[in-house]
């Protein structure tokens, strides 16, 4: 019996874990990189999980896929906002409205 996760970009984040497929516990991160991707350990069953990854690109559709895009391209700009430019950015945020 497998399990399907979603909102995998928020497994690093604090305090969101993926849940065991068996107990419902939290699974930790083991390995990341290693044998098709990252590997979960659940304490309580013993047990190690991995997340298989399999392209669905045909499946996906052409609109998630620029969606998918667009959400990097703004995950990369969120990134380039510091405490030294927040200033500068919101004085061109509001002339630009």
């Amino acid at each position: 019996m497998s399990k399907k996760y979603s909102g995998l970009h928020k497994i690093r984040e604090s305090g969101s874990k993926p849940y065991c497929p068996k107990c419902g516990n939290y699974l930790e991160v083991v390995a990341n990189g290693w044998f098709h991707g990252e590997l979960f350990y659940c304490p309580k069953e013993k047990k190690v999980f991995c997340v298989l990854l399999k392209e669905i690109t045909k499946t996906a559709g052409d609109k998630y896929i620029a969606q998918c895009e667009k959400d990097i391209h703004l995950k990369e700009i969120r990134q380039k906002i510091t405490q030294n430019n927040l200033a500068e950015i919101e004085k061109i945020l509001l002339t630009n409205k």
